[in-house]
């Protein structure tokens, strides 16, 4: 079955990441880090199938290192001062398994090419894992310009904010998307994947995660881990969500048919009305041809999402330690999320149209009919969650940056003039006596 999996994050000076590092695990290679004096060894990993460095400009002659791992990442290291600095951007793919291998490194050297070395960048593919069912790639994109010196020589420039866009982001989503059915529908797969959240595909259930080739190994073992272990938790939820909506489903079935019998029941007795006087009359049973009964029009109940409902304590909670933490804030800014704080009530919304409000009771009033209160709730949960993750980094850098600021500063004092200290005549040792035995010279030293 093809999976829909495109992550992408950012190798940081300041958490402790190595451009360098990262390309050598990736590319089971050794390289030594210049910048920070250090030799990653991953000769010894397995289960690389397929690298190569994709660059906008030919890399021979003076260009030669864009093509050679080793000095590519550890120019861009060199060129990066600042302790926040950001090194490059890696992107993770799963690949469809219905592929064949050709097809598959085909496939990602297309999108590698299309969405990130024709805008510029220059691009180290890694293929993983081909022959298992979790095939992959890793993509590391480098951040900065590239400018032509003089007689052709190729440098790095500035930092290209563009790229950091998240619509831009959005397209490369969607262009995999497209890139992998186009390769599906044309090996004569039926299988589709789509770059959409279930909440935005109409799906009731959680998203499941990713195990990965060591806990799918622990867990055939016997063992257990805590991957593993929200892995069975997220399957349990949503068996049980499949559970309660069959219910749910054959619940309306069972309502629309009292319904219809409700609704025939004047039907048939405006029918009996007509006939009866006839039977009576003639003594004999026949069908009045002149009474046409009416045409039954069934109307379906449309669904309406529950318009009000006692609010989730942990989501006060969460959005007034979130007020706190930005110093009482009346506009908190979250993604596509926006909260609106006043004295009466809160207001949240969600791409620029009211979802929902709270109000001084503890009630939650759904705003608009595009999702229902709960979905709204688990998707505004998670945007508060990863805004205070993000301002306990903030934090925690700023700390630690200030603690490296003070070291600096105190190493710098001046001292002033050195004092000289006389502690009287020096004391000779005494030697040892020659009739001591070597242990009693020794213990004597000592």
């Amino acid at each position: 079955m093809a999976i829909y999996h495109h992550s992408t994050k950012i190798v940081k000076g300041a958490a402790g990441g190595s451009a360098c590092q990262q390309a050598a695990y990736q590319a089971a290679e050794r390289i030594y880090d210049l910048k920070f004096s250090k030799e990653h060894d991953y000769t010894r990993k397995t289960g690389v199938d397929y690298k190569e460095i994709l660059s906008p400009v030919s890399s021979e002659g003076k260009n030669a290192w864009m093509g050679k791992r080793d000095e590519l990442w550890n120019k861009v290291e060199l060129n990066e001062n600042r302790i926040d600095a950001q090194f490059a951007r890696q992107i993770t793919i799963s690949l469809p398994v219905e592929l064949n291998r050709d097809e598959q490194i085909a496939l990602i050297r297309e999108y590698t090419q299309k969405n990130y070395v024709e805008r510029g960048m220059i691009a180290d593919l890694c293929v993983h894992d081909l022959q298992s069912n979790n095939p992959h790639a890793h993509i590391m994109l480098t951040m900065r310009d590239l400018k032509i010196e003089r007689e052709g020589a190729v440098e790095f420039g500035n930092k290209n904010r563009s790229w950091n866009d998240k619509n831009l982001l959005k397209q490369c989503r969607q262009s995999w998307q497209d890139i992998a059915n186009k390769y599906l529908e044309r090996a004569g797969y039926d299988a589709r994947i789509d770059s959409r959240t279930l909440t935005e595909q109409g799906i009731d259930r959680l998203p499941q995660i990713h195990l990965g080739k060591k806990v799918i190994e622990m867990r055939q073992r016997g063992e257990s881990t805590e991957r593993g272990d929200l892995y069975d938790e997220i399957e349990a939820a949503n068996n049980h969500i499949r559970d309660r909506l069959e219910e749910l489903l054959a619940i309306d079935v069972e309502i629309e048919q009292i319904e219809q019998i409700e609704r025939e029941i004047p039907i048939v007795t405006q029918q009996l009305n007509v006939t009866l006087p006839e039977i009576e009359k003639t003594e004999r049973v026949t069908a009045n041809p002149s009474v046409t009964p009416p045409k039954i029009e069934y109307h379906p109940k449309k669904w309406q999402p529950i318009r009000q409902q006692p609010t989730n304590q942990e989501l006060l909670e969460s959005i007034e330690d979130l007020w706190h933490r930005l110093d009482d804030a009346k506009t908190l800014a979250l993604g596509n999320y926006r909260i609106e704080v006043d004295d009466n009530s809160i207001e949240i919304w969600y791409q620029d149209r009211l979802a929902m409000t709270i109000d001084d009771s503890g009630k939650t009033h759904l705003g608009d009919e595009e999702h229902t209160i709960n979905q709204y709730e688990r998707g505004l949960t998670k945007a508060i969650t990863s805004t205070i993750e993000r301002l306990d980094a903030e934090t925690l850098e700023r700390e630690r940056e200030i603690a490296r600021q003070r070291e600096l500063a105190d190493r710098e004092l001046d001292f002033g003039e050195e004092i000289e200290y006389d502690f009287g005549e020096k004391i000779e040792q005494p030697q040892p006596e020659r009739h001591r035995t070597r242990e009693r010279d020794i213990g004597w030293s000592r």
